[in-house]
């Protein structure tokens, strides 16, 4: 008895836990305007893509489908890449942010933004996976 006690309360203090982890990934910030799932991002450095200088983007993760998630997880099975968690994958993360972005890119974009800014927006990626989860 005294151990399922101890279990709720640990599994209680957790989710709570979780919880205002998964927020704060939501927060605002200055790069970062958010309305839900849609946001723009502004990147720090601007990234020459082909011929146009992409200054920000504008991702919609609401866009996405089961389809989308099954078309990556093929495209990176071609490549050679095996994913056994997407959440915790970036190759997955970077391709979940390009079907999700407005801007035509491709993965291949990612090769030349900061680490800064490849760390937020699959993070923010990352992010929604983690709450559609739960």
């Amino acid at each position: 008895m005294e151990e399922n006690k101890i279990l709720d309360n640990f599994n209680e203090e957790t989710d709570d836990e979780d919880n205002k982890i998964l927020d704060n990934f939501n927060e605002e910030t200055d790069d970062i305007e958010n309305v839900g799932t849609r946001l723009t991002y502004t990147l720090k450095k601007p990234v020459k893509y082909g011929e146009t200088e992409i200054k920000a983007l504008n991702i919609d993760f609401d866009k996405l489908t089961g389809k989308d998630s099954r078309a990556i997880s093929r495209e990176l099975q071609t490549l050679g890449i095996t994913v056994l968690v997407p959440t915790l994958s970036e190759e997955y993360l970077v391709r979940v942010v390009v079907r999700a972005c407005e801007e035509k890119i491709g993965a291949d974009f990612f090769d030349n933004v900061s680490m800064y800014d490849f760390n937020k927006l699959t993070g923010r990626a990352k992010a929604f996976l983690l709450k559609s989860e739960l």
